[in-house]
């Protein structure tokens, strides 16, 4: 499947409101494509358009970097995909270690601070939501 210029992979997340796929762009650059599922109204698609333009003047280092809205059937949001991991993936069954659980804490705060000093709520802040690097422990928000 194709959406825009983007050979689409696979479908990373799908939610009652969210449809998330990984792609690849004619350049070979990975790219994440959000959208919504045909059940939602046209609230929700605004709402992919307002996300891009808050994210447009968010410091990268702790918010994914947005590249474009493609408008087709629906209205997709292309976002870099930074090969970083969602949270949800790399907590273990029986939870994480405090030490390691602290270094992501710390990350995810200045990300949160970076956000709100741009006057910018993130309204769902879950381990979903949080891509992490498990070297650095630096953390975006997603």
């Amino acid at each position: 499947m194709k959406i825009g210029v983007y050979d689409v992979g696979s479908t990373i997340y799908t939610s009652q409101r969210t449809i998330v796929y990984s792609a690849v762009s004619p350049s070979g650059e990975a790219v994440i494509i959000k959208t919504t599922p045909d059940t939602v109204g046209s609230y929700d698609a605004n709402k992919l358009y307002q996300e891009f333009l808050i994210a447009k003047g968010l410091d990268e280092r702790y918010a994914s970097k947005y590249i474009e809205i493609i408008e087709e059937d629906r209205v997709y949001l292309v976002k870099a995909d930074d090969g970083l991991k969602r949270l949800s993936e790399l907590i273990p069954e029986g939870g994480m270690e405090i030490g390691e659980f602290v270094k992501y804490a710390l990350s995810i705060l200045d990300a949160v601070e970076s956000i709100h000093s741009k006057r910018v709520l993130h309204l769902d802040i879950n381990p979903t939501n949080i891509l992490c690097d498990e070297k650095s422990y630096a953390a975006k928000l997603f």
